[in-house]
């Protein structure tokens, strides 16, 4: 069966995109998920329907310690990494893999490479927001700073047209933030016909109510945002658990990781 996999730049519309293929029937998650694995958050309310074993292995792969998006010196070592992970690549993606099915990490912009070898009938899915938005939305989540976002969003943008050119085999949809924020319904058909999915018409439904108006999802924003802040000593303790439990014991990136929601949230409320 066709593996569906979600290619686009952090803050463009990969999440939604992820979102609505999930309502019509492609699963993004893992199997047998967990209730929560749509990962709705104050910074991205609707949910990042991101499968969190793919999520994990990018980050291993990446050395990232979930700290915002942020240039990294090991970038540039990600072939080298991924043969560590190889077996874990396979692992996963047998374990996940079956019936009609995909994922979404904006950091597999950076693996995929690593991955294809391994991929059963790859489908692409390219997703494109202009990079000075990307810089700007980057900024109120992450606190990038304006010129390292932008080489991020310019790296990001050079690789996916390495990937385009590089395998012209594997077919591919290219959608645009602005079609998928402003023409849902439109975005919805053009996924289910490049997917061969015959959706109901109350998953289509669904798949297009994952788009909401600007100032209803800054206002759900904050709201998520006030819980996380009532309820940050038990995010912190869940922080400090989940990143021992995976073998981290870097406390300036504990530090980093904390700091960061504190601040977001603090962000998002005023």
């Amino acid at each position: 069966m066709p593996t569906y996999i979600v290619l686009g730049m952090h803050r463009s519309g990969t999440s939604a995109v992820a979102g609505m293929l999930d309502r019509l029937g492609v699963r993004m998650g893992p199997k047998k998920a967990r209730p929560d694995w749509v990962g709705r958050h104050w910074s991205n309310p609707m949910g990042h329907f991101e499968n969190p074993d793919v999520v994990w292995l990018n980050g291993r792969i990446l050395g990232y310690d979930g700290t915002g998006v942020h240039e990294s010196p090991r970038w540039d070592e990600i072939p080298e990494r991924a043969r560590r992970w190889a077996p874990e690549i396979d692992r996963i993606l047998r374990a996940t893999e079956g019936g009609v099915w995909g994922w979404k990490d904006p950091w597999s912009v950076l693996t995929i490479e690593e991955f294809l070898p391994q991929v059963r009938d790859p489908r692409f899915i390219f997703v494109f927001r202009d990079p000075l938005q990307v810089a700007q939305s980057l900024f109120r989540r992450d606190g990038t700073g304006p010129e390292e976002s932008q080489r991020i969003a310019a790296r990001f943008a050079t690789q996916l047209a390495k990937i385009s050119a590089r395998h012209p085999e594997i077919p591919r949809l290219e959608l645009q933030f602005e079609e998928i924020t402003h023409h849902p319904s439109e975005t919805v058909a053009r996924l289910a016909e490049f997917a061969g999915l015959h959706p109901s018409p109350e998953e289509r439904r669904a798949a297009e109510a994952l788009i909401v108006d600007e100032a209803s999802l800054r206002l759900l924003a904050r709201h998520m945002a006030w819980w996380g802040l009532a309820t940050y000593p038990k995010w912190l303790a869940w922080l400090l658990a989940r990143d021992l439990r995976l073998g981290r014991h870097s406390v300036p990136a504990l530090w980093r990781n904390a700091s960061q929601e504190l601040i977001g949230a603090f962000r998002t409320v005023i």
